[in-house]
């Protein structure tokens, strides 16, 4: 026999033979009080007080129809099948084994009638000798017998005397006894029981109070009207264990029958052999003899079985430990159908299968060449797939070929749509093989009713998605077979479900800066070496080298410390310094661990090793105080796609801001990071094989981060039409900036009650430097990619923007997304250089020219209720003339001679009026000395003519 269970599956099997063992079990004993050999002889009955022992006073029973508490054994003492520590006592002439308060044991009568009372007794109890030889001795002394003494008896005197005696090691259990002076009488009330309880069922019990009573197991005696004589023993041995059968072995025969040998225990002993299905519920089978082998018929088809034997020495007395199997009744055989293709490509005609049937979950399929191959529209179910070489077989999209058997490919032609599935659900083993390789667009192992253990027997390639439900396992050779996940796919696998074996997982990347997280375990840098269109270098003197970007070779892999990051320059080369080399290509590639690969042309990274199923944790993840630092390379640790929002909403994931960054190549030494946060920016989903950046939150408290299963995508993700986010309600702004070519950069500002005008951990996202490309960002305390704001009011609200360009040159100011701004609120792109307010819902492109490669006090956003920068026709505009401009000292308004009485206002970029003059024609001063530098705007209102206004700088 072999298992073809998955551990899971073979533990259930485990649960469910005990199960079976159990429910025979239950009135079975390995050492029964049954079966306790008994024998009567002669000796003399010392009191404790006698042999000069100290004693135990149990005052709890020297009164009528009383128990006493629980009291501990001064060695453990094993009777019937249980050990025992304490042991409590009653005044009608009974011992009770008990392990604590409520867990109750055998119960020893040396003497055991209600009519006993210890009113003019003394109940107590010692022990003597040294481990492992000590004696235990309870005594009830000088016992009344009946309750009420008649027969002439002075009241009050005793009639008996008698012991429980334990023996350390041996188990022995004795009673011992003395008559005392009064006889009992009268003899109509009394009935007394002498022997051993375990429970309702076994017991042995003294058929008198002899010198040489018979001990039965099966009637019970408590009608004894005699006490025994002075001096007599009654001993109770515990019986020898029971031989146990040996070389138990089963084997299914047919559908419904089985065959059990074992070699049987020695001596007289008998056989039980139970069996039965592992069917929760299920009534297990009992046989019994010696004679093997034994044939086991009326089973079940493709059912698994569980087999128990015993060894039998005697009523409810067998073997301890119970040898035992399991075995699996093959199924009825199924009907086999060929393709012929005679009428249609149809899958679902009879008239195309020979012999003329549709195929069922019964039914083994054999595909060969043929004029015309079948074509599968929704979904068939069947047993096992042959396909011949030269035949062909598709599938069209939305259908779904499931299998009760084996799929085996020897050369077929396959024609899988993107949105077809195979399943491979049988019940036990299958095989997933042939003398071809296959390629699955999506296979999904097991259904959650069975345990599928499927076995990989060829080259098996996934598109799209490889699906592993609950109970199933699938186990890739070392050789003889083999699994990849082509470029693109992904792992949806449930927790009791496992993949075994090395996997070759594909990343397709283009050119330029990649951020990748191997998806294996046991991989290492060097395993990246397989990889169509990269070479991993490593190069450790660029760790230590002034100027590292001219070490040779340049190194094409990077891990990332933060504890590298030592300067404040410029923000990109302060973030640079903290990437390095590997060592070797032999360094381990840790799960949950980021690397930066640098690609020279589009590649596909291609990296082999054992799938990442457990919990990934990184812990101690720190920031030192420099501008840059705190940054931390991580991955996606898994096969499948992880979704960033139940990363930051777990309990384990502390100290880090909720910002992830992940990167855009745009071409080698050019990209950017985009950041996703809150529902904003980026996408939450990060893929097979991608790394990431986070940030620490802050340099006093170290950070960690947990990742689980439970915070993977359930399904396929589809990068292209990933699955639609929640509507946006809160009020948004998303600027892009983009030059004639190249990448464009983008930055997004938020309202939202909760966030500050501050730096917030759970809404905002930094923007990364990069190089080769444009770079916008909210020019706040910290340059920030994401800007979550407080809830909008009826305040102005201003946020200055920086702007840089790859070179002096055009760029475009674009609003790609003006969501939800409440009604009555404008947004306006300042341009302070231009004087220019544009109006972002009429115009939401804004193209300029630039000087220089940065700007970072020329560009704002400006939300605000009144149209305070509106512009006015250009005849008005051109009567007014601002200069010079940017001003320092003082700035010159000239307007026509005779123009109309007018206001002057000086604003600043909060909209707070700084100046105030009334104005007639000509050239008028305004002071502009002492006011902070900035950005300005100078509006001039008459009576009769629209505003005019102009952006104006004024510098120190």
């Amino acid at each position: 026999m072999r298992s073809c269970f998955p551990s899971a599956a073979r533990r259930l099997s485990a649960l469910l033979s005990v199960l079976l063992m159990l429910s025979f079990q239950s009135q079975a004993q390995t050492s029964p009080i049954s079966a306790y050999r008994f024998t009567a002889s002669q000796g003399t009955f010392t009191t404790i007080a006698a042999q000069g022992l100290g004693s135990v006073r149990v005052r709890d029973i020297e009164q009528d129809e009383n128990d006493s508490r629980l009291y501990a054994l001064p060695f453990s003492f094993r009777c019937g099948d249980g050990t025992y520590t304490h042991f409590s006592v009653t005044s009608n002439g009974a011992l009770q084994f008990g392990i604590a308060a409520g867990i109750a044991g055998p119960t020893l009568s040396p003497f055991s009638d209600p009519e006993l009372n210890g009113d003019t007794g003394e109940a107590s109890y010692t022990y003597f000798g040294t481990a492992p030889n000590r004696t235990f001795i309870m005594e009830w002394r000088n016992w009344r017998w009946p309750r009420y003494l008649g027969g002439g008896n002075p009241p009050g005197t005793p009639s008996i005397s008698f012991q429980v005696k334990l023996y350390e090691t041996t188990n022995v259990v004795q009673y011992m006894y003395r008559q005392e002076a009064a006889v009992p009488a009268p003899l109509t009330n009394l009935g007394a029981f002498i022997g051993l309880t375990d429970g309702s069922t076994s017991f042995l019990s003294l058929g008198d109070a002899s010198a040489a009573p018979v001990a039965s197991s099966t009637i019970r005696t408590s009608t004894i009207t005699q006490r025994p004589a002075t001096g007599q023993v009654y001993t109770f041995t515990s019986p020898a264990p029971c031989p146990a059968p040996a070389g138990l072995a089963a084997t299914a025969t047919s559908p419904t029958t089985a065959t059990v040998s074992f070699t049987p225990g020695a001596g007289t002993a008998g056989t039980v052999l139970v069996y039965g299905p592992t069917t929760v519920g299920t009534t297990p089978q009992t046989l019994t003899g010696t004679a093997s082998p034994v044939l086991l018929t009326g089973l079940l088809p493709n059912t698994t079985y569980s087999v128990l034997i015993y060894g039998s020495c005697g009523p409810n007395y067998f073997s301890a430990s119970p040898a035992g199997l399991y075995f699996f009744t093959p199924p009825v055989p199924n009907t086999m159908a060929t393709w012929t293709g005679t009428m249609s490509r149809d899958w679902a005609t009879a008239g195309n299968w020979s012999p003329a049937l549709v195929p069922t979950p019964t039914t083994d399929v054999t595909i060969g060449s043929a004029t015309r191959a079948p074509l599968l529209n929704g979904s068939a179910r069947v047993g096992r797939v042959t396909l011949g070489s030269g035949a062909a077989l598709e599938q069209a999209a939305g259908s779904t070929l499931a299998l009760n058997g084996d799929w085996l490919n020897n050369g077929a032609t396959l024609t899988l749509d993107a949105g077809s599935t195979v399943v491979l659900d049988g019940d036990g083993a299958v095989t997933l093989g042939g003398t071809a390789p296959t390629t699955f667009q999506n296979l999904t192992v097991g259904n959650q009713t069975v345990y599928t253990d499927l076995a990989v027997a060829a080259a098996v390639q996934v598109q799209r998605l490889l699906r592993t439900e609950d109970g199933a396992a699938m186990t890739v050779p070392a050789t003889g077979g083999s699994l990849r996940l082509l470029a693109g796919a992904q792992v949806v696998r449930d927790p009791n479900a496992f993949v075994t074996g090395p996997v070759t997982v594909e990343r397709a990347v283009p050119a330029g800066r990649t951020l990748y997280a191997p998806p294996v375990r046991a991989a290492t840098v060097g395993g990246l070496a397989a990889s169509p269109g990269y070479a991993p270098v490593v190069n450790p003197a660029y760790n230590t080298s002034p100027t590292p970007g001219t070490v040779l070779p340049q190194p094409t892999v990077f891990g990332y410390d933060q504890s590298l990051v030592s300067t404040n320059t410029t923000a990109l080369a302060d973030f640079e310094t903290g990437f390095y080399s590997p060592d070797a290509l032999t360094d381990a590639l840790p799960p949950g661990v980021g690397l930066r690969l640098d690609v020279p042309g589009p590649a596909t990274l291609t990296l082999t090793g054992l799938l990442t199923v457990n919990t990934v944790n990184r812990t101690l993840l720190t920031r030192g105080t420099l501008p840059q630092s705190g940054y931390h390379l991580l991955g996606n640790p898994y096969a499948g796609v992880l979704d960033w929002n139940a990363v930051t909403a777990a309990a384990t994931t502390t100290g880090l801001d909720a910002a992830v960054y992940a990167y855009e190549p745009a071409g080698v030494g050019a990209g950017r990071y985009r950041p996703y946060v809150n529902g904003v920016g980026g996408s939450r989903y990060l893929l097979p094989g991608q790394g990431f950046l986070v940030r620490v939150s802050s340099a006093r408290v170290p950070a960690s981060v947990s990742f689980t299963q439970a915070m993977r995508y359930g399904d396929y993700y589809a990068p292209a039409s990933p699955p639609a986010a929640p509507a946006e309600t809160r009020p948004l702004v998303q600027l892009t900036l983009a030059t004639a070519s190249g990448p464009a950069d983008e930055a997004t500002v938020y309202f939202q009650a909760g966030a500050t005008a501050g730096y917030d951990a759970g809404y905002d996202a930094a923007r990364l430097p990069t190089a080769g490309g444009p770079a916008l960002a909210w020019a706040d305390a910290q340059a920030l990619a994401i800007s979550g704001r407080p809830a909008l009011t009826a305040a102005d609200v201003t946020l200055p923007l920086s702007v840089a360009l790859p070179a002096a040159g055009a760029g475009t100011l674009t609003a790609t997304r003006l969501l939800n701004l409440p009604a009555g609120t404008y947004a306006y792109l300042l341009d302070a250089q231009t004087g220019t307010a544009t109006d972002l819902a009429r115009q939401p492109s804004y193209a300029f020219t630039q000087t220089g490669a940065v700007a970072s006090a020329r560009f704002a956003l400006k939300l605000t209720r009144t149209q305070v920068l509106a512009t006015a026709p250009a005849a008005l505009a051109g009567q007014v003339a601002l200069y010079p401009n940017p001003a320092h000292g003082t700035l010159w308004l000239e307007r026509p001679a005779g123009a109309p009485p007018a206001t002057a206002q000086l604003l600043d970029i909060t909209g707070r009026v700084v100046w105030r003059q009334t104005l007639g024609g000509g050239t008028q001063a305004i002071p502009v000395q002492g006011l902070p530098a900035g950005l300005y705007v100078v509006r001039v209102l008459t009576a009769t003519q629209p505003p005019v206004a102009t952006q104006v700088v004024i510098g120190q």
